[in-house]
């Protein structure tokens, strides 16, 4: 790494401790001095106070609704004081107004999540100085949204409409396989994966309308998006694909800017599906490998997953052995004690708990001390239920017992020390005055 880097200072600012930790890696790794920061008003607290100038900023862009605060950063980054500072935002998806922010601005960057290992390279091409460069020699395009190409299947019996939307939809980086009847289609359907399927509503034998119903009732194709094309706009034409599951009505007589349109509408959908797949197994791969016990339950505490640390500290072997079964029957060490009755009751409230000691059941039925933390799990503003971590203490407080005992106790003989009589005769010496009970203390030489 070139030596520029070590007097680089970076600033990241994103909520989530787990995303802001991969990506103060990634860019440690590159000999980048760093600033972490979760929260964007500190954000704005750091950039305001001026001591330090950052040679650039990296955001994660908030997926909630509630976007004043990060607002607020983005208009103090269009301040004449940092308006020539390179600003990479991530996020799996933007909404308009921060596009448009971005195409004003000079040295800004969108990165979706998923290929948050590309930061490195684009703070370096940012911040290295600019060197000649040889004339770049022309390349075939590629698709900038996605590294696995769309698959469309086009279905018509005309071999020169096949021929022609091909090469339309190929010339914008869709991978295209094409088929002439609904029995060939729905062959290739079944038998490699297909993204998107465009339809001619009247073929013989078998309308497309046929080849979508099929499509839609199949469990391994039922996924497929599917769209009709048809050259006579007719009322019963739109039903009928309606009906049976197509998410769009096309004219061959339409213009070609139009027909791209929607294609690429569909096109965006299945990529933020994509996205989200891909999220859900970062996420699976970051709970597998984290260290503390971490397991989740819906608001009526039943268990929706948990992760092997979480296994191995309950004594479990298989995680399916206890989906979907209650939390407070499967481990809770008394349900009707006081600790489990909180951490219950935080499952149903939405409460969070934060450091609470309680105690889980082992398979073995040793009751093993754990540290908790709740996360309550909302979406669109209802509670769906609960994020549990917790790491076993027993270590801990063993220590704190040999502790509370060696302040209390003689180490040469075992037997209480004066520390001990001084506080329980103080104690003592109190009960008798509130009580007026009377009380003696007997002292015995062992000489």
């Amino acid at each position: 790494m070139p030596d520029y880097a070590s007097s680089q200072r970076i600033l990241i600012v994103e909520e989530s401790a787990t995303l802001r930790y991969m990506l103060g890696k990634t860019v440690q790794k590159q000999g980048y001095q760093l600033l972490s920061l979760d929260r964007f008003d500190s954000a704005i607290e750091a950039l305001d106070a001026g001591c330090d100038r950052f040679s650039a900023i990296l955001i994660g862009w908030p997926n909630y609704e509630n976007f004043d605060t990060s607002k607020a950063l983005l208009c103090l980054l269009d301040t004449p004081a940092w308006r020539r500072t390179p600003v990479i935002l991530l996020a799996n998806d933007a909404e308009l107004k921060l596009l448009n922010w971005m195409s004003q601005r000079r040295d800004t960057a969108l990165i979706p999540w998923e290929n948050y290992q590309e930061v490195a390279a684009s703070l370096q091409s940012m911040l290295t100085p600019p060197e000649p460069a040889p004339v770049p020699r022309p390349e075939k395009r590629r698709s900038p949204r996605s590294q696995a190409p769309i698959k469309v299947l086009f279905v018509d019996d005309s071999h020169s409409i096949r021929a022609y939307y091909q090469k339309l939809l190929e010339k914008h980086d869709y991978h295209v396989i094409t088929a002439s009847s609904v029995e060939e289609a729905y062959h290739i359907a079944t038998s490699e994966k297909v993204d998107i399927a465009i339809v001619d509503y009247f073929m013989p034998v078998e309308n497309g309308v046929v080849l979508c119903w099929r499509l839609r009732d199949n469990p391994d194709t039922t996924n497929i998006r599917t769209a009709v094309i048809t050259g006579t706009y007719l009322d019963a034409v739109i039903t009928d694909c309606l009906q049976a599951g197509a998410i769009e009505c096309m004219f061959k007589n339409e213009a070609e800017e139009l027909f791209l349109a929607r294609i690429a509408a569909m096109r965006r959908f299945i990529e933020v599906q994509r996205a989200i797949e891909k999220q859900r197994e970062n996420l699976a791969a970051i709970l597998e490998s984290v260290g503390e016990g971490v397991y989740g339950v819906d608001r009526q505490g039943r268990i929706t997953f948990v992760n092997p640390a979480a296994l191995n500290v309950l004594g479990l072997d298989d995680a399916s052995a206890v989906l979907g079964k209650m939390a407070v029957h499967v481990f809770h060490i008394d349900e009707n004690g006081e600790d489990s009755d909180l951490l219950r009751q935080a499952y149903t409230s939405g409460e969070a708990l934060k450091s609470w000691e309680t105690a889980f059941r082992h398979r073995n039925g040793k009751a093993v001390p754990v540290d908790c933390t709740l996360f309550p799990l909302t979406v669109d503003g209802r509670l769906q239920g609960s994020v549990i971590a917790f790491r076993d203490i027993s270590d801990r407080k063993m220590l704190e017992e040999k502790l509370r005992w060696q302040a209390t106790h003689d180490h040469l003989t075992g037997l209480y020390n004066r520390r001990y009589f001084e506080t329980y005769l103080e104690n003592e010496i109190e009960h008798v005055q509130r009580s007026g009970v009377g009380s003696a203390v007997v002292y015995m030489d062992l000489d």
